[in-house]
């Protein structure tokens, strides 16, 4: 099983029945890939993927970024740009993929807890 680690849960998108990802491109994301999702270390549940649409970086487009990230493109690209860049250099060309997952078994716990958590750290409060 394929293991997903998160260091950051932007716009609470991991608390959705679906949600996306954008990574390097990988073989190894293709659909019905079963998963374990990872948040800072604490295991959220298994998802399944349910598509992985492979597109070139210089394609990026504010609609997947701000499902993604909650911003538009260019913050987009320069997070992953910043992420990426460790070993590989980026380009136009380099392939990502916007992987769409479903989850078929959560952490209840787990998940309560950072939800809390996430709510807590927002800009906009519920009252």
């Amino acid at each position: 099983m394929l293991t997903i680690d998160f260091s950051t849960n932007a716009n609470g998108k991991l608390f959705c029945d679906v949600f996306s990802d954008i990574r390097l491109y990988n073989d190894s994301f293709e659909p019905c890939t079963e998963c374990e999702i990872i948040l800072r270390g604490q295991l959220m549940g298994i998802a399944k993927i349910e598509s992985a649409n492979k597109f070139h970086f210089y394609a990026l487009n504010n609609g997947a970024s701000i499902i993604n990230c909650g911003k538009p493109a260019p913050y987009q690209k320069k997070l992953l740009t910043n992420f990426y860049n460790r070993g590989l250099p980026i380009n136009p060309d380099t392939i990502f993929q916007n992987i769409v997952f479903r989850w078929i078994e959560r952490n209840g716990s787990v998940q309560n807890v950072l939800i809390k958590e996430w709510w807590e750290n927002q800009t906009c409060k519920v009252v």
